[in-house]
Order: C-alpha cells, then structure tokens, then sequence
C-alpha cells in the first residue's frame, strides 16, 4: 500500500517530465530544415521533392513522438486530479 500511495504521489512529477519531453520534441519537429523553393519560373527538380518529402516525413515522425509524450503527461496528471478530488 505504502508503494501504491508513493508512486501515485509522484504522478505530477511524472506528468511535468513527460510534458517537458513532448515539448522537446516539438521543438525539434519545428526545427527540421526545407529545402528552398525554387526561383519564379525557376526548373523543379526531383531532388527538391525528394528532400521536401525527407523532411516532411521526419517532422511527421518528430511531431507523433511528442503527441505521444503528451498524451502520457494529460493522462498522469488527469488520474491524479480524478484520485484526488
């Protein structure tokens, strides 16, 4: 029981690390490089949508990661409010 009531006290401790680690994410999610886009009337190339859809899917990736991590930080710290109200 003593184990049970420690653990549930370090929910909101829990929950805030968890936050911290989504935003983390996001951060990094907002930080991934696009190419350039080309000059008016400029040629297109395969490579440009090569590394458009590179860097997409990387954001993709980062971004499902902290929702994630998000998710985990609001269901703590919802258990914890429903346990303690």
């Amino acid at each position: 029981m003593v184990y049970l009531q420690t653990l549930l006290s370090m929910f909101p401790y829990i929950s805030a690390v968890l936050a911290l680690v989504a935003a983390w994410f996001w951060f990094k999610a907002s930080r991934v490089k696009t190419p350039d886009a080309p000059q008016m009337g400029g040629k297109i190339e395969a490579k440009l949508f090569q590394e458009l859809f590179e860097s997409i899917k990387k954001s993709a990736k980062l971004n499902a990661t902290a929702a994630i991590f998000a998710y985990l930080s609001a269901f703590l710290a919802a258990t914890d409010f429903l346990l303690n109200f």
